[in-house]
């Protein structure tokens, strides 16, 4: 991959990240919904769970990285990597 091609890998990957944060600010998109984009875009699925869960509704960046903490769920962890059934419930709820 040459100097180009990543560029405008890494401006793909930004814009998917930031248009996924937005529609979970929003309302657009629930975490469920987010989860399934992350199964089907490459790019979305990269993206850090704690990037996603900061962006919904009510929860702000303690409250979310308390509850990921309380999963086990490290910061670090991408979209395609978590355990879906006990994100979307711990996460359905403002805290």
């Amino acid at each position: 991959m040459d100097r180009a091609d990543a560029l405008e890998w890494a401006s793909r990957a930004r814009l998917s990240r930031d248009e996924l944060v937005d529609a979970l600010r929003t309302g657009a998109v629930d975490l469920d919904g987010a989860l399934d984009r992350a199964a089907s875009d490459d790019l979305v699925g990269r993206i850090h769970v704690v990037s996603a869960v900061e962006s919904l509704p009510g929860w702000g960046k303690v409250a979310s990285r308390r509850a990921l903490a309380e999963l086990g769920i490290e910061e670090t962890t991408r979209l395609t990597e978590v355990d879906r059934v006990a994100l979307v419930k711990r996460f359905e709820v403002a805290p």
